[in-house]
């Protein structure tokens, strides 16, 4: 007899130890601007999409749910995607998780509870109901030593596959700008050619690339303001400067590289100078004085590649510049 209760309690205990808890995950999409009208939003669990579940949204507020059974205990991960176009299977977006809420590959986590829960909403890409900022991000490529396609030049994030297609600014330089997600990194480069042709893209020679040499990426970490990043080199990672001068239409610089003094011509008063960093943070600023020349000493901040702003009355030029 005491085997058998015994045994009865062991079996009572696995049984208790399998009891499924429902979980319900719910993610608002409402501030994405690209969701398709009537698309689909899924949560999944893997890379390679072994398990996913396609979301409702009961109350038409934005906020899609699921409800999945899990044993008590189970670690699991999981991301939320939405569909960006008319076709399911190829138009949608993969989530970029913030790395406050995010494990070491970039995956939301939970482990399962003893009770059924609902988990509180968060917007899509943020570890809160708060949406993550948008942010617009110029980027910048120096095609003068390439022929450039009839069909322009194109930047292609890949991540979500965003294509923009590049204006010429002059001087070979060709820019772009582009509204994403902030606090995000993306991946991105640059086609010469038309949206789709492949055999445009740049092939990146340098320590830049951060994918493969058959599938190059370069890479942009977007922080919450914009940010206007420093012109490469198309297919390099060196960064579009001159060796004596540097004409951008109404301003000209001397020289370039520069060790100390820098000369700065232009065809507008003067308001301001700014030197910032590629990522856009502040490393100095002058008072142009309204005059039409300025000279400023540049001898103070680091070596490196800046990006110089001259500011005038509504004008805004900007130059890159080696510090040596």
């Amino acid at each position: 007899m005491k085997h058998f209760l015994l045994l009865i309690s062991a079996i009572f205990w696995a049984a208790a130890m399998q009891a499924q808890v429902d979980v319900t995950f719910q993610v608002d999409i409402s501030s994405r601007t690209d969701f398709y009208n009537g698309g689909a939003v899924w949560l999944y669990m893997d890379a390679d999409w072994n398990e996913y579940y396609t979301m409702t949204d009961d109350n038409q507020d934005g906020i899609y749910s699921y409800t999945v059974s899990y044993a008590e205990g189970t670690a699991i991960t999981f991301s939320y995607s939405y569909q960006t176009g008319p076709d399911e299977w190829n138009d949608y977006v993969v989530e970029s998780v913030p790395a406050e809420c995010a494990d070491a590959n970039g995956w939301r986590t939970l482990t399962v509870p003893a009770s059924n829960t609902v988990l509180d909403a968060v917007a899509y890409g943020s570890c809160s109901a708060t949406a993550i900022p948008k942010v617009t991000v110029i980027f910048k490529v120096d095609m003068s030593n390439e022929t450039v396609s009839g069909d322009g030049v194109q930047v292609v994030i890949k991540n979500p596959w965003i294509w923009t297609a590049m204006s010429d600014d002059g001087n070979g330089i060709w820019s772009a700008s582009v509204e994403l997600d902030g606090n995000t990194t993306y991946p991105y480069t640059f086609v010469n050619g038309a949206q789709d042709y492949w055999d445009g893209e740049e092939s990146i020679t340098g320590d830049c690339n951060m994918g493969t040499a058959e599938a190059p990426e370069r890479q942009v970490a977007v922080a919450e303001e914009d940010v206007t990043l420093s012109a490469v080199m198309f297919g390099a990672c060196d960064a579009a400067t001159s060796i004596s001068s540097v004409r951008d239409e109404e301003v000209t610089i001397y020289p370039n590289p520069v060790d100390e003094m820098l000369d700065i011509q232009s065809s507008f008063p003067i308001k301001a100078i700014k030197v910032t960093s590629l990522t856009g943070e502040s490393i100095a600023s002058f008072n142009g004085q309204g005059n039409k020349s300025s000279t400023v000493n540049l001898g103070a901040i680091k070596g490196g590649v800046y990006l110089l702003t001259v500011c005038g009355d509504g004008i805004q030029k900007h130059l890159k510049i080696l510090i040596r």
